[in-house]
Formats: C-alpha cells, structure tokens, sequence
C-alpha cells in the first residue's frame, strides 16, 4: 500500500506547485546542522515506534553575469526503531514487492542528497536550465541477522522556459524529467531463531521460512515531462506525468527474476489570483500493478484520485486572521488476486494554514482533521501480509484523526547588510487519533547565514 494519506496531506501543505518554478535573483548561502525525533504509536505496520535523526546542510545560489547557479548538499544520520516486517529503505515507496523478517530491531541509517541547478543566460525569449539531483543511501539492522540497503538515484531535468511577446510575466517551461534508482538488500547471516523471511510478491502472498542469506535487487527507471504556464502573475497551469518501472531480481550469482512493478503518475494543478486573494485546484492520479515472474500473471494493482481546492483570501498576508482554507477528497482502491483481497476506501480532509510575522518572527502554522467517508474491506484467504501489513495499514490510512503543525523561524545577529546573521528553525508536527494514539515529529535547524 502507498503513502495515500501522505500524497494528499503533501498536496495541501506544499501549496502551489507553479510557486516553485519562479526564479529569485536574489543571491543567498547558509550552512545548518539539524536534528529531528519521531516517537508514537500512531505509525504505519512497517514504520519505527521512535526515530531519529541528526545531520548538516548547505544551500546556496549565486548569479555571475547572467550564469544562475543553485546548490545543496546534505548529510543524515538517521537511527529507527522497532521497525518490523521491511528490510528496505523504504516499503512504502509504491512497490509491494517488499521483504523483510519478523524479528524487530533497530536499524541505522545514512545518507547522501546532492543537488545542482544551472540556468543559462537569456537567448532571445528563451532560457535553458538544468538540474541534477544524486542521492545515496546505506542502511543495517544491528541485530542479526543483520539485514542491510544500498540506495542510489540519479535524477536529471532538463528545461527551457519560453517568455511569449517579451513579457516575463507571460511564460511557458517544459520540463523532461528521467530519474535511475537501483537499491540492492541483503537479509543477512543464517539464525535459527523461530523467525520467518517475508519476501512480499505483490500485495498479498508471502514465502515464509528460516533466516537465511539472500540477495534483492530492485531497478527503477522513471520518465516525466513537466509543462507549466503562468500568466501576468494572475493565471498559472502546471501539468506532470510520469512513468515508471520497477524490476526485481533473488540472487547474487545467477539472479532469477522475481517480478516488476509499473506506475503511472498524473498531475494537474490551476492557479488563480487576485490583487489579494487566491484561489487553486490541484488533481493527482497515480495507477500501479505487478507482473510476477513466479506466479506469471499481473498479481496487484492500485488506482488513488485526489482532489484539493484551496482559498486564500489573504495572500499578501496583511490580515492575521483570515487563513488559508484547503478542502481534499481522496479515493484510493487496491486489489491483489492471490490472496483475493479487496480495499476501497475515500476520505475527506480540512485544513486552515497561516503564515504569520511577530516582530522579526516568521510562524508557520496548520490544522486539520481527516474524515473517513466510505470504506469496505475483504480478505478471502489471509495469510501473514494481509493479517500484519495490508489490513493494518488500511486502518491507519482510512482513520479520523486530527493533524496539526506549528514552525516558528527566528533570525539572531545582524550582519553589515542588514541581514541576520544565525537562524533557528523549528518544527513541530502532531497526529492524533485519540488521547492513547498520537504521533510527533519534531526538528530543530541552526544555522548560518552566508
């Protein structure tokens, strides 16, 4: 199962995605060191109980004559745990073919995130960019048998941004999108522990039998095209598709093919604004199934639909009091037919978010509630997927409870130029369920500013 109530949450939180492609000439660079704690009960059957995580970043951009460059760099440490059931980086990244053991345990992890952007000068009413975007990860249980990851992605973007009539208020970007992922596992040593290896084939079946050594290879391929259209800063259209596919291989020596995994990812968003208001529309559609190499047919699939109006409006936040309002409906359907199971469910979400200045302060903050409408489950023949992973996390997904968000950000120093020198940000985020299910996540920056 897929992060079905984290897409749609991120669709709110995020807001426009048109925002993001406006280019600020403004040169800045800042270096930060972060730690962050996730702890509750209140978490996905494959996520940790507690979590954390500690690390630095560096961001910068630079303008030499008409040469844009963008950078960041980043490092994470990050410790999990009482993860049970996933020996990957991350089960829930839309391919069901997981694996993993019964045995709980902590597991370390660390990782790489690079990213460059480079926007060439203007030629004519055109103007080229290019981004790339390199990640690495490892990870290990410290308890035997000792599972561990390796992670790699590679993602590269293309662009060129087109002004219509000379106006720079009148543009058109198209964006090619290809990303490489390859992650390899390895379960570990053999044990005679009374313990059982999930090797998940699709979203229902499983092998179980004693711990031993074995090898995963999981190859990804991912191929987008972006398209956006932003006019007189009043309208803006945002249009992504993507395409991808996933291939799963057992052994090292001479791997055998387990199955793959493909998915179609669909995004459209419009934007419009008034002098102080503003008003949005963003739909989401994503579509996954697996073929199985063992069992020879298309096993799984999915289909999720979102929808999320947005008004705000105090745009130009000049009122403290009127916030943002968004409004989401999600349908999310799941069928697997090894284990014939059937999961349909579709929820409602509110939220009302602001961003307010006291003093030299910036705070952030959101408050939500998500409401189960319609869900209907069955599972005719069970087996330890269903009963421990795929039923629980229905559960989870379709539950009400309440989320909410508070960031403050607080500038300290002054420099020559007027700008502050150090920084502290903050964040804080809550789910609740109820007064005995709750989840926080929390993170602390400190950084300074270049």
């Amino acid at each position: 199962m897929n992060k079905v109530l984290v897409l749609l949450i991120s669709s709110i939180f995020v807001g426009p995605i048109c925002a993001q492609q406006v280019q600020d000439s403004t040169d800045y660079g800042h270096v930060a060191i972060a730690s962050g704690l996730s702890n509750g009960s209140f978490h996905r059957a494959m996520g940790s109980e507690q979590s954390y995580t500690i690390g630095f970043e560096t961001e910068g951009k630079t303008t030499i004559r008409a040469w844009q460059l963008k950078g960041r760099f980043e490092y994470q440490k990050q410790t999990d745990k009482d993860v049970l059931f996933s020996g990957v980086l991350d089960p829930y990244n839309g391919n069901p073919f997981i694996w993993g053991d019964t045995i709980s345990g902590k597991w370390e992890h660390n990782a790489l995130d690079s990213y460059v952007d480079l926007t060439f000068p203007q030629t004519k009413n055109h103007v080229f960019g290019l981004s790339i975007t390199y990640k690495n990860s490892t990870g290990a249980r410290n308890n035997g048998p000792k599972p561990f990851y390796r992670y790699r992605n590679i993602n590269i973007n293309p662009r060129v941004k087109t002004f219509l009539k000379g106006d720079e208020h009148h543009f058109i970007i198209v964006g090619l999108s290809y990303t490489s992922a390859f992650e390899e596992n390895e379960i570990g040593y053999y044990t005679t522990n009374d313990t059982y290896l999930i090797r998940g084939r699709g979203y229902g079946s499983a092998l179980k039998g004693p711990i031993q050594s074995l090898d995963r290879r999981r190859r990804a391929n991912h191929y987008g095209l972006d398209l956006n259209w932003s006019y007189a800063n009043t309208w803006e259209i945002h249009l992504k598709s993507q395409y991808r596919q996933d291939n799963i291989k057992d052994g090292l020596a001479s791997p055998s093919e387990d199955g793959s995994y493909t998915e179609i990812l669909g995004v459209g968003e419009i934007n419009y604004a008034t002098s102080n208001a503003g008003y949005g529309l963003l739909l989401n559609y994503r579509a996954g199934s697996t073929d199985d190499a063992v069992f020879g047919f298309e096993n799984s699939e999915y289909q999720q639909y979102s929808a999320v109006f947005s008004v705000d409006l105090d745009r130009n936040r000049q009122r403290v009091h009127i916030p943002k309002v968004s409004i989401g409906l999600l349908y999310h359907k799941q069928e697997d037919h090894i284990v014939y199971s059937d999961y349909e469910s579709q929820n409602l979400t509110a939220q009302l978010a602001q961003v307010n200045h006291v003093r030299n302060i910036k705070i952030s903050w959101k408050i939500g509630y998500q409401y189960n409408l319609d869900q209907q489950s069955s599972v005719l023949s069970p087996d330890v997927l269903s009963d421990l992973i795929y039923t629980p996390d229905f559960e989870y997904l379709t539950t009400d409870h309440l989320f909410a968000g508070l960031h403050p950000t607080i500038p300290l120093g002054a420099k020559d130029n007027g700008k502050n020198k150090f920084f502290i940000k903050l964040k804080n985020n809550l789910l609740a369920k109820n007064s005995s299910s709750i989840r926080y996540m929390g993170e602390i920056a400190i950084g300074l500013n270049l």
